[in-house]
């Protein structure tokens, strides 16, 4: 079943953009981490999560571990005067699931 091993608080500056690394952010599965499946079911208020293959960026609603552990994912803030965010995703192998809150601080510029 997929686990997580880190969900640290991601801390960006209000209107940037920045990368969910696995030392913020790191899922595994020690049985078939290619089949682990991580699904926003609630994305983010106040900004996007981003993959940056896709040219120009786009809110991504679904990604798998190695994109994560290639440092693709990326938040973008929407430069509101928002102090935090969330979001809510869920990591599935196909037989069980996890849900995960990814919490964002904005912190001063």
């Amino acid at each position: 079943a997929p686990y997580v091993l880190r969900n640290e608080v991601l801390h960006i500056s209000r209107g940037e953009r920045a990368t969910i690394t696995t030392q913020l952010l790191d899922i595994r599965d020690d049985d078939n981490p290619q089949d682990v499946v991580v699904e926003v079911i609630n994305p983010p208020l106040h900004g996007q999560l981003l993959q940056t293959l896709q040219s120009p960026a786009a809110p991504i609603y679904r990604f798998q571990l190695d994109e994560l552990s290639r440092g693709l994912l990326h938040y973008a803030h929407d430069g509101s005067d928002s102090t935090s965010d969330v979001a809510v995703l869920q990591a599935n192998d196909g037989h069980s699931f996890r849900n995960i809150l990814f919490h964002v601080k904005t912190v001063p510029q």
